[in-house]
């Protein structure tokens, strides 16, 4: 019996019709929730995408590109959060959690997480709610997604363009690095939505139900019965600190999603719940 890497996703709301998803691989600790850097992994970096599109022509542009960007610009962020906050990295570091918070948390802390070879996803959510409402609220966010991060990174192809000479100033490449960062990102997330609505619309995917909940914090590989696996589970712990009845009064609390991402092994689910909230409010 063969194993295979899981991608869980938890799903939850967290005021009246604002819902977090938040994704994560079995197995695999941290978070790229808080650096704008670091969000492919090297094996999908490897991938040679279709270059039959601008978008595609750009994205096999900019991943030659890709290391320096990825390198120059976690050294920029660590510089700048370690700065002290009146000099100019000082400044860039609070503008670039500003821009962070102000970002789609669907691309940070759910498309992103979404590996290569999407074979197997543990959907977990509050056990009051009906099961056909999550799945089909993470078909609709999946699908609707998809097109809006493609929309978003062919604005920021454009964008770039104009910005490029700025890299031949004596002025730091901050903008260029966050842009390239952006359309990278962005495609990123749109390929990861089109992989996840590919495995969600496979005609052969298996539709489990689990039944034991002492499993569903554990990180470590799951046996593999099928190409394409779909494991649901109602989770009454899940239940009973989101508490879904509440939400449509007030916010989730803090302490409420520390205790999700401890009883889970979810990192950095705080920061994900107050950009959910956040943007929501926009």
């Amino acid at each position: 019996m063969s194993s295979t890497s899981v991608l869980r996703i938890l799903a939850f709301p967290v005021f009246k019709r604002k819902w977090v998803f938040q994704a994560w691989s079995a197995g695999v600790s941290g978070s790229t929730a808080e650096s704008p850097v670091i969000m492919r992994s090297d094996q999908e970096a490897r991938v040679q995408p279709d270059s039959s599109t601008l978008l595609a022509k750009a994205r096999s542009f900019m991943l030659g590109f890709q290391p320096k960007v990825y390198q120059t610009g976690a050294y920029l962020w660590q510089r700048a959060s370690t700065s002290p906050p009146m000099s100019f990295y000082g400044a860039a570091y609070r503008i670039g959690n500003y821009l962070l918070d102000r970002l789609d948390p669907i691309g940070l802390h759910f498309l992103s997480q979404v590996p290569h070879k999407v074979e197997r996803v543990e959907l977990i959510y509050p056990s009051s709610i009906d099961e056909r409402l999550v799945r089909r609220r993470l078909r609709l966010i999946v699908t609707r997604h998809a097109k809006v991060f493609r929309s978003r990174a062919l604005r920021n192809l454009v964008i770039i363009g104009p910005a490029l000479p700025l890299a031949f100033t004596p002025f730091p490449n901050l903008p260029i690095y966050w842009l390239g960062w952006r359309l990278l990102s962005d495609h990123n997330a749109y390929q990861a939505g089109q992989r996840l609505e590919a495995f969600l619309n496979n005609p052969g995917l298996q539709i489990m139900h689990r039944v034991d909940e002492t499993c569903a914090s554990q990180q470590a590989d799951v046996p593999k019965y099928g190409d394409a696996e779909l494991l649901i589970q109602g989770s009454d712990v899940l239940d009973q600190i989101i508490k879904p009845s509440e939400r449509w009064e007030t916010p989730l609390k803090t302490e409420a999603a520390k205790a999700v991402a401890e009883q889970f092994s979810v990192p950095d689910l705080d920061v994900a719940v107050t950009r959910y909230l956040a943007y929501g409010r926009r």
